[in-house]
Parts: C-alpha cells; sequence; structure tokens
C-alpha cells in the first residue's frame, strides 16, 4: 500500500475528477488509479479507448486498443501531485480524447497486424 504523504493535495485531485466523472464514490485503486475515461473511436467504434489517472506515477496515461491484440498507449507525465492538481482542476473531454496518433494511422496498424 502507498502512503499518501500530501493529503491536501491528493484531496484536491480527487475532488477535480469526482467533478469530471460525477461520481461520489471512491474512485482510486489500491494503486492509486483512476479511470478518467471510457469510450469507443473510429467510424465503426473499432478502437477502444481508455484514459487513466496514474497518481503513483504522476501521469496521465490513454490507451488505445483493438481487439485486445493491438494496444498503444501514450504518456503524459507530470513533475508531481501538485501539477497533477492544477491539470485535473479543468478537465475537459476533448483534452483526453485526444491523442498524438490518428485514427487513419490506427487503422495502417491494423491493416499491417492482418497482413502478418
Amino acid at each position: 500500500m502507498v502512503k499518501i504523504n500530501n493529503c491536501k493535495t491528493f484531496n484536491q485531485i480527487c475532488d477535480n475528477v469526482k467533478t469530471f466523472i460525477e461520481n461520489d464514490d471512491v474512485i482510486f485503486d489500491e494503486n492509486l488509479c483512476c479511470s478518467l475515461l471510457y469510450t469507443f473511436k473510429g467510424e465503426s467504434d473499432e478502437f477502444e479507448y481508455q484514459v487513466y489517472l496514474d497518481l503513483i506515477g504522476s501521469q496521465i496515461i490513454k490507451e488505445t486498443s483493438y481487439s485486445n491484440c493491438i494496444k498503444r498507449f501514450e504518456y503524459e507525465k507530470y513533475n508531481n501531485w501538485s501539477d497533477l492538481a492544477e491539470v485535473t482542476k479543468d478537465l475537459e473531454f476533448d483534452d483526453l480524447y485526444y491523442t498524438n496518433m490518428s485514427i487513419s494511422d490506427l487503422e495502417k496498424e491494423v491493416e499491417k497486424f492482418h497482413n502478418n
């Protein structure tokens, strides 16, 4: 179990995330990870897309997957929990939904996978 040294900052992050996901329940698991977004991408919703807030790594993780065969991760690293508190203060769907790789690039990866 991770010891939370900065309860004030942790509570601020929790409040910020609860506002975004509109959930009053406990939001972090035992690894201090929280799901911020789960949706689909692509014309036929063929890509699963999930965004996590990872307090241990001080990062936001964006995971795009296709049929559990292809997984692509993007990491937005932050210096500390204070930075995460600032970032989570104004969370917006569009910011979390944006990835560096376009859907057409993901489709090319799937095509390569199926051709091998």
